[in-house]
C-alpha cells in the first residue's frame, strides 16, 4: 500500500485527491510526482528535471516540500537538473556533466557553512 502521508505533506490531497492524472495541472502532476518517488521503498530516488517549467513561487514551494520530505527520509537522491542554482540549493555533490557521450567533467563537492 502507498504511504500516504507524503502526498498529504507535499499537499496533493488539498481538493485534488479524485482528480484523474490528465485533470491535473503541471504543478500538481509535479507534486504527485515527487511524494509518488518518496512513497514507494527503494535505497535511491531518481528524479529528471522535477521542478523544470515551473513558476518562481511554485518551484521554491516544491523545493522546500522536497527538502523537508528527504530530511526525514534521507535516503540517496539522483537528482537531473540544468539549473545550477537549483542544484547549489540541494546538492551535498554537483557532479557536471560534459554533452553526449556523457562523461564526469567535474564533481563538485558542495559545503554547508
Amino acid at each position: 500500500m502507498i504511504e500516504c502521508h507524503f502526498f498529504y505533506r507535499i499537499h496533493v490531497f488539498d481538493n485534488f485527491f479524485r482528480f484523474k492524472p490528465d485533470e491535473l495541472s503541471g504543478g500538481m502532476r509535479q507534486r504527485v510526482a515527487i511524494a509518488r518517488a518518496f512513497a514507494f521503498p527503494g535505497k535511491i530516488i531518481l528524479l529528471d528535471e522535477p521542478f523544470q517549467g515551473l513558476d518562481h513561487a511554485l518551484r521554491l514551494s516544491l523545493l522546500k516540500a522536497f527538502t523537508e520530505l528527504w530530511q526525514n527520509d534521507r535516503r540517496t537522491v539522483l537528482f537531473v537538473t540544468h539549473d545550477v542554482p537549483e542544484a547549489l540549493l540541494i546538492a551535498d555533490e554537483v557532479v557536471c556533466l560534459s554533452q553526449r557521450p556523457a562523461r564526469t567533467i567535474e564533481n563538485i563537492p558542495i559545503r554547508i557553512l
